[in-house]
């Protein structure tokens, strides 16, 4: 027997209209990659290359380029000092996996910290999973 993850249909004629409208979805997951990414595909989310960062401080998975080296941090404390340090393309990823309550609350914070606007719908309004 399996399970999967599914979105509710109206949930990606929601993410489409949001697009459209240049609001970026972001998918918060507790979930591993693989099954963060599926949920994220459900949805609409791209799921390319550099689409998704681990808030794990020990992730499973890392993205590194062809000569070995980081593409993108993982863990709360290495998206800041890449923010602070190199750009700001953590703030554009769409998917974070291995997250947690206190992980989610803290990216939102990062967020926030770097003026952008954030609106929470879906799952994320279960005061279990802020």
């Amino acid at each position: 027997m399996a399970l999967k993850h599914h979105a509710k249909k109206e949930v990606n004629r929601i993410i489409n209209c949001l697009t459209t409208a240049g609001i970026r979805g972001v998918l918060f997951s507790k979930e591993d990659i693989l099954k963060s990414k599926a949920i994220a595909q459900d949805l609409g989310i791209d799921t390319g290359w550099n689409s998704w960062i681990s808030l794990d401080d020990k992730p499973e998975e890392k993205i590194t380029n062809w000569d070995g080296h980081m593409v993108l941090p993982f863990g709360l404390d290495e998206i800041q000092k890449h923010i602070d340090k190199i750009d700001t393309i953590p703030l554009q990823v769409q998917i974070f996996c291995k997250t947690n309550e206190d992980r989610t609350k803290e990216m939102l914070k990062i967020y926030q910290e770097n003026k952008e606007v954030v609106a929470c719908i879906g799952n994320i309004m279960n005061s279990a999973n802020l």
